[in-house]
């Protein structure tokens, strides 16, 4: 009974404090990100967005309409995507926080009580934590590899948003609906874990092919350079 009653009260110590340090990385939102999002769907569904922009006859009508369809949309990808980041900054902070202090009061309580099954149980729940945290800790979501993938999203979401902002400086027919569309496609994949993988890929390719390069230039015009690698090849 009493093992029962001391897991009962960790339990309860551990709940209210890691649930709290969990959410303290972003400030409240002034506005429902639920209902903005479902407002956008809802006042500019797409398909009558496509028959609106078709029915519209002159340039500065369809430039008009479009950037109202791009501004509406960017406001909706934004709110989602502030959400998802922050969702990922949640997950970690309370997995960190709330999962070192139950190990902390496992470990006490284990050290505290009496010797026995209930000290041997909560040692051994400490135990099971750090395994349990170290395989956590090797998922993309909760290792510090995070941090790297949400900078990452919001440097791939500044470029493709300068792109459109860009388009809706253009005519209708240079910048149409449906470019604009596909851009606003690029925009949402930029902010999803894929594309940021996608990209750091990318950019450690450019940078191998930029060193290899680099290399061939410094060696090329001193063969005695190729000839001492070759040794060292050799001599392997």
């Amino acid at each position: 009974m009493r093992l029962y009653s001391t897991i009962f009260l960790i339990v309860c110590a551990i709940m209210p404090a890691s649930g709290c340090q969990s959410v303290r990385g972003y400030p409240d939102r002034v506005n429902d990100s639920d209902e903005l999002i479902t407002a956008v769907k809802a006042t500019y569904p797409i398909a009558d967005v496509i028959a609106h922009y078709a029915n519209k006859t002159t340039d500065e009508e369809k430039r008009s309409y479009r950037n109202e369809i791009v501004t509406a949309y960017i406001l909706a990808i934004d709110t989602n995507y502030s959400e998802f980041s922050k969702g990922m900054f949640a997950q970690r902070g309370y997995l960190t926080v709330g999962g070192e202090t139950l190990k902390s009061l496992f470990g006490a309580a284990g050290a505290l009580t009496s010797a026995g099954q209930t000290s041997q149980i909560l040692s051994g729940l400490s135990a099971a934590y750090d395994a349990a945290d170290g395989s956590v800790e090797s998922n993309i979501y909760y290792s510090q590899t995070q941090l790297t993938v949400i900078s990452t999203m919001t440097a791939e979401r500044s470029k493709v948003r300068v792109r459109i902002l860009k388009g809706c400086q253009a005519s209708s027919t240079d910048y149409p609906l449906a470019a604009a569309l596909t851009d606003l496609e690029d925009y949402y994949r930029a902010g999803s874990v894929p594309g940021a993988l996608s990209a750091i890929a990318t950019t450690a390719g450019q940078k191998q092919v930029e060193a290899e390069t680099a290399f061939e230039t410094l060696i090329s015009p001193r063969p005695d350079f190729v000839d001492l690698i070759v040794l060292m090849e050799v001599a392997r």
